[in-house]
């Protein structure tokens, strides 16, 4: 089972874990995530092996003519993606076998061209395993417990340290939830005392 977060940028709060194939029945019952992005488009792809999955957002429901091998979309033979990005600029690139990087032409679903990590990054580490756009107008790259800020228009990294959600500013509901349930127990427990 692979487990994911849903993230409400608007009040900067997440929740979860949510289990992806309950939402998803298409799904395979075992497999390992390499990466996800949303496309300008708003669809949801989905790189599980080397297959490809387009999901429409929000029924999450699969793309009619999906899914489809990595190949197909002009991938190289022994292709493992690492993660996937769509930058501010609005380009799609997929970073895989640790070093390379595949612009994709996000019309056709196509690669349109090949370059090294830090042709495209440079500062980022070999084979990062998580990349997103945040709404400061920051790329993230995380790999390990190491987090990578970077500036795409500057094309450097503007800061990097031990990977922690509250980088983005945004608030773990479990925190809040474990902090109400404690001040419940006390409540409780200040209740028993004075009877």
């Amino acid at each position: 089972r692979t487990n994911v977060w849903s993230i409400n940028i608007d009040d900067a709060k997440y929740d979860g874990p949510y289990i992806l194939n309950s939402y998803m029945d298409f799904l395979p019952e075992n497999f390992s995530l390499s990466a996800a992005y949303q496309r300008p488009s708003g669809e949801l792809v989905l790189f599980i092996n080397n297959i490809v999955y387009m999901i429409e957002y929000p029924s999450f429901k699969l793309k009619e003519g999906w899914p489809k091998r990595l190949s197909s979309l002009g991938f190289l033979p022994n292709t493992f993606i690492d993660t996937v990005v769509n930058t501010n600029r609005g380009q799609t690139y997929a970073i895989f076998n640790g070093n390379d990087v595949a612009q994709i032409d996000e019309c056709s679903m196509t690669v349109c061209s090949y370059q090294l990590l830090q042709a495209v990054f440079p500062g980022i580490p070999p084979a990062p395993t998580l990349a997103f756009r945040y709404i400061n107008g920051n790329l993230y790259f995380a790999k390990q417990q190491q987090f990578y800020t970077f500036n795409e228009f500057t094309r450097i990294v503007t800061e990097a340290g031990k990977f922690n959600i509250n980088v983005l500013n945004i608030e773990c509901l479990r925190n809040g939830l474990l902090q109400q349930m404690q001040d419940i127990l006390d409540r409780l427990f200040q209740s028993s005392n004075t009877h």
